[in-house]
């Protein structure tokens, strides 16, 4: 018996390798249910690589931004007047320069009413205020527990966040492997919510230690609980223009903050 050509197997493994890599290269969509104030919303992220897109519907409220991991730079859209603003790492070091120029304002402000005070009041308030002031307890701090969940199908370890002495989030963590996502696109996560952190004045470095990709967070917030799940990831591709500033939007200049 003839051995026949080895051509036609080699077309298959070609087509199968060509294949497989177009699979790898599909983009990845993660949509996740919301709730806050007792309105339900959605959150939609899609991600090509080191580009990301959030859409965040809640009620009849939309908004969009689009982040670029290459230069870490937040894209806020505005669709309503058709304008947009970067923010990126020395948007965020001009915020908290300006943040500290306040804050040593306010207490300069302070100081001098407290200079007004009767000398007993004020020596009293003085005592008050140091004993309360703990140096270092304003740092949030991550701690990980031994209980874990399954959520939307993936497992994932409770961590929980805190600030001071107060439970500010409870989080159910991820791995990039256990949500079949590439390095590219998992890093693309998770340095688009530190960029978020950073522009909320807080501290990026406690988002990265949660070792993983929040599948679920509850966040207590002045007295209201705000709960985010993930619903589902699925691959297929996502148009390139969700990843740019649309045509025709402006450039907007951020605000001065005085």
């Amino acid at each position: 018996m003839s051995l026949r050509s080895p051509l036609p197997v080699a077309r298959l493994l070609g087509c199968a390798l060509l294949c497989a890599a177009v699979v790898a290269r599909a983009d990845v969509t993660l949509l996740l249910n919301t709730r806050s104030a007792g309105i339900d919303g959605t959150e939609t992220i899609f991600v090509a690589g080191e580009r990301l897109r959030l859409e965040t519907r809640q009620g009849d409220e939309h908004s969009a931004m689009i982040f670029d991991a290459t230069s870490d730079t937040l894209t806020m859209l505005d669709d309503e007047e058709r304008v947009y603003l970067d923010f990126n790492r020395e948007s965020a070091e001009q915020l908290d320069r300006v943040r500290d120029q306040q804050v040593a304002a306010l207490q300069k402000q302070f100081e001098a009413q407290l200079a007004t005070l009767p000398a007993e009041e004020r020596a009293a308030l003085e005592r008050s205020l140091h004993a309360d002031a703990r140096p270092g307890s304003a740092q949030r701090r991550v701690e990980r527990q031994r209980q874990t969940r399954t959520v939307a199908g993936f497992g994932c370890q409770v961590i929980e966040v805190y600030v001071e002495d107060d439970r500010e989030q409870t989080h159910c963590v991820s791995g990039r492997e256990t949500l079949g996502l590439s390095e590219a696109e998992y890093g693309t996560l998770m340095r688009m919510l530190a960029a978020l952190e950073r522009m909320a004045g807080q501290d990026a470095d406690a988002t990265l230690d949660l070792g993983g990709f929040p599948v679920q967070t509850l966040e207590f917030a002045e007295g209201d609980e705000i709960l985010t799940q993930l619903k589902s990831i699925q691959r297929g591709p996502v148009a390139p223009d969700r990843f740019r500033v649309p045509a025709g939007y402006r450039r907007q200049e951020p605000l001065p903050i005085h």
